[in-house]
């Protein structure tokens, strides 16, 4: 039988639980398939992988990249040639070294099927060589899966490929949370949660929450790891200010949905969000800036939409959503619903459909 190989060779980072999720599901339903992950990956691995040593810091990276890399190389060309019982190879995100990978398909016609999470790198990441490696990717794939429509858009006017492509949305990623609807709205907590950088719109948040009566919330919570210096001096209720700057063990993330009544996206761009889907995953009614593919994730029945960088707008969202209770009632409940019908054993089923096709 010929296998379906898939590489998951990042470290951390919301794409790591979207591999997770969905290999799986593969993993369980498809008796020819392998994955590998990054031994060093500091959230859970998905069941009945294989690990192994990809990089752990920048360092170990580069070292890993110059001695390493060339091994696994010889190896899949050795199997690609001799044993030939790989019939496709499957990334569930952009990493550094798919694409020497993607190139060793090629040369032995082995089909790639990659997904695209964003495609083009945010403004302010300051990342233009992983730009053009991400560009490959994407031109050198066989098949290309997006999650939203808006991506699917953007980087076919920007890379221009030219292969088969699939929209197959985010599922919902799983927390566990068994919250109750009045406890959690009587918390009265703001969430922003996830990777800190400049285009997510923290400034835009702080002037909305500076904007609110004092009496309506308890605190406005930012967790996730900062990729610059953030002034929070601005914001003038400093005792109503909880920053946690640094990345969250995967154990501990359903702790700060659980203590959250409203979660916050305030982005200035996107393309799409798994932080919202932990937002659904837990019925936590969201305020969303209306950019890039995020209101193809969530409707206005869903979720409560502003401009983005806007941050008047922004403030009469989450004022309305902590004083009605009615409207936060209804969020929670199309949440409950949208968790229970997007599931990842669809996704998956319609993956392995693509793939095949």
């Amino acid at each position: 039988m010929k296998k379906i190989i898939c590489f998951s060779l990042g470290r951390s980072g919301g794409c790591l639980k979207y591999a997770k999720e969905l290999l799986d599901i593969l993993a369980e339903k498809e008796s020819g398939f392998e994955s590998y992950v990054n031994n060093s990956c500091i959230v859970d691995k998905p069941n009945k992988s294989t690990s192994i040593p990809v990089y752990s810091n920048k360092i170990t990276f580069i070292l890993s990249t110059i001695f390493i890399l060339p091994i696994y190389l010889l190896i899949l060309s050795f199997r690609f040639l001799i044993f030939r019982d790989v019939k496709t190879v499957y990334f569930p995100y952009f990493h550094y070294w798919a694409v020497p990978i993607i190139i060793i398909c090629r040369i032995f016609c082995i089909p790639t099927i990659c997904t695209v999470h964003d495609g083009i790198l945010h403004s302010g990441d300051g990342k233009p060589f992983e730009q053009v490696l991400n560009n490959l990717y994407i031109k050198l794939a066989t098949k290309l899966i997006f999650l939203t429509h808006y991506v699917q858009k953007l980087v076919h006017k920007r890379i221009q490929y030219n292969v088969d492509s699939l929209i197959l949305p985010h599922g919902i990623i799983g927390l566990d949370l068994g919250m109750y609807t009045n406890s959690k709205y009587f918390k009265k907590n703001i969430l922003f949660f996830g990777r800190v950088s400049k285009y997510k719109g923290i400034e835009t948040l702080l002037n909305a929450v500076s904007l609110l009566d004092a009496n309506i919330y308890e605190k406005l919570i930012i967790v996730g790891k900062s990729q610059y210096d953030v002034d929070y001096s601005i914001f003038p209720e400093q005792s109503k200010l909880v920053v946690v700057d640094d990345f969250v063990s995967e154990e501990n993330v359903k702790d700060y949905f659980d203590i959250s009544s409203i979660l916050v996206l305030p982005y200035l761009e996107a393309t799409q969000s798994g932080v919202a889907m932990l937002g659904i995953a837990s019925n936590t009614p969201m305020v969303i800036s209306r950019c890039g593919g995020l209101n193809e994730q969530l409707t206005d029945d869903e979720a409560l939409f502003f401009a983005p960088d806007d941050y008047l707008g922004l403030s009469n969202c989450i004022t309305s959503l902590l004083v009605d209770e009615a409207l936060y009632q209804k969020f929670y409940y199309a949440l409950g619903q949208k968790s229970k019908d997007e599931s990842w054993d669809v996704i998956s089923d319609k993956l392995m459909r693509f793939i095949e096709s």
